[in-house]
């Protein structure tokens, strides 16, 4: 009985972790130099959660991965916001940096389920991945 309600409580616990992890990734990164580094190691500590949820509960969390990216993009976007001066610059943000962390989470997501080797390589895939978006942006 209480394996069963240790089981339960990190099932319900998860969903805040996913929602609230945007908040911890960024004040972290405001302490280190490289952002693209800090998020896409904090993305795949989360996805490596739901990944690791699913397989205990035989249950497929591709949602809470969703959930995760459109809380990060939003939040996202709420901190920079002051930084447009349009309502164009910042639909154009939200398209652009939506798109990225969308491409970069199942890109880990799905490499993470996969062989041992894949798992490893996701998180490098990932943040060089953002590092040549974060370099490219500029000129667009």
């Amino acid at each position: 009985m209480l394996e069963r309600s240790r089981k339960h409580s990190k099932t319900t616990i998860l969903p805040f972790i996913v929602l609230f992890s945007p908040f911890v990734i960024f004040m972290i990164e405001s302490i280190f130099p490289y952002p693209f580094f800090i998020e896409e190691l904090g993305k795949f500590l989360i996805v490596y959660l739901i990944i690791e949820k699913e397989k205990q509960t035989n249950m497929h969390l591709l949602s809470f991965t969703m959930v995760f990216v459109l809380s990060f993009i939003l939040f996202e976007t709420f901190l920079y916001i002051s930084d447009f001066s349009s309502s164009r610059d910042i639909f154009k943000r939200i398209i652009l940096t939506g798109s990225l962390h969308t491409l970069t989470v199942m890109i880990m997501y799905g490499l993470m389920q996969t062989k041992i080797f894949f798992r490893f390589f996701a998180p490098s895939a990932a943040m060089l991945l953002h590092f040549f978006f974060n370099f490219f942006v500029k000129y667009l």
